[in-house]
Order: C-alpha cells, then sequence, then structure tokens
C-alpha cells in the first residue's frame, strides 16, 4: 500500500504543480535583471506556441499553394499542390515493364 502512496505522489504532485502554475499565480509582473521573463517562462513581447504554429501553418500552406522559385539558378520552381497531382493525373506515373519468367 505504501508503495501505491509514494507512486500516487510522484505522478499527481508534479501534475498539480504544473496546472496551478507553479508557486505563483503567474500573474505577477516580470522580475527585474532576467531579461523580461516572466514567472510562466515566456518572455514578454514574444510569441507563444500557438501563435509559433499558427504562423507556421500558414508559411506552409502558401508555399504548398502558389508558384515559386527553389533554386532559379537550377531552373527547379515550385508548383501549387493541387496542379501537381492533376499533372501526374494527366502524364500518368512511369512503370516498371512486366517481364515474363524464364524458367
Amino acid at each position: 500500500m505504501i508503495p501505491l502512496a509514494w507512486f500516487g505522489f510522484a505522478v499527481f504532485a508534479p501534475a498539480a504543480f504544473v496546472w496551478f502554475g507553479g508557486l505563483g499565480s503567474g500573474t505577477e509582473a516580470p522580475e527585474r535583471g532576467n531579461g523580461g521573463v516572466g514567472r510562466s517562462g515566456v518572455a514578454s513581447g514574444v510569441e507563444g506556441p500557438v501563435e509559433v504554429l499558427t504562423a507556421h501553418r500558414a508559411e506552409q500552406r502558401r508555399l504548398l499553394e502558389n508558384y515559386g522559385w527553389v533554386d532559379r539558378e537550377a531552373g527547379v520552381v515550385r508548383v501549387p499542390i493541387e496542379e501537381a497531382m492533376q499533372s501526374i493525373l494527366r502524364a500518368g506515373l512511369p512503370a516498371r515493364e512486366v517481364v515474363e519468367e524464364q524458367r
């Protein structure tokens, strides 16, 4: 029974610490001398993970849906994904020749 209690404490204590924001409520002003980083660990004026992910996905969508140069000197271009898929459907994919096995 005691090992089970220690296991519960080891699992739930850190989870409660994270859930309730550590020692403070997280609403305090940033501390002086730490580069403007508050108790939450997020620097003031810096985007959070949601904003970074949203911006990344928007950039990836822009790349997939528009023309652009990948390497201008080599003549490599980026084609919108929908057009690339339609082009492959029209031209077909190369297939290997089936060679009958000789015995």
